[in-house]
């Protein structure tokens, strides 16, 4: 019967786990900064706005970090670009190609992705912040 009393006793011990509400509780904190976080590793990649997240407390994030790298190496790609852009079709289809990369590399920044620019990645690896 002490056998038959331990399952009772291990329904009773069930709402146990009442306390993990509590710890998701304190879990929306982390959660704020992880999306504060991820704004700020979205603005890298608009022009020279990446300076934004270097001046706040988003620059210890290695998150923020990486991006960071990006929208710089980006930024420079758009500062040769722009010497271009007068070349009649060349330039403009630059600039767009350099638009639509920084819109979509904002929006991946923003959804918590890491996700490497294709050429100027790897270039973005040797800044050092």
């Amino acid at each position: 019967m002490s056998e038959e009393m331990k399952p009772a006793e291990q329904p009773a011990s069930q709402p146990a786990p009442a306390p993990a509400p509590q710890a998701q509780q304190s879990a929306p904190a982390p959660a704020a900064a992880i999306d504060n976080n991820k704004l700020m590793a979205a603005i890298s990649y608009i022009g020279v706005l990446f300076l934004i997240p270097l001046l706040t407390e988003a620059k210890n994030d290695e998150f923020v970090k990486f991006h960071v790298r990006q929208g710089i190496a980006l930024f420079l790609v758009w500062v040769v670009a722009s010497f271009i852009v007068w070349i009649p079709f060349i330039g403009q289809m630059t600039c767009l190609a350099l638009v639509v990369l920084s819109i979509f590399a904002a929006v991946k920044a923003y959804q918590g992705e890491r996700w490497e620019l294709p050429v100027v990645g790897q270039y973005a690896k040797q800044i050092k912040l």
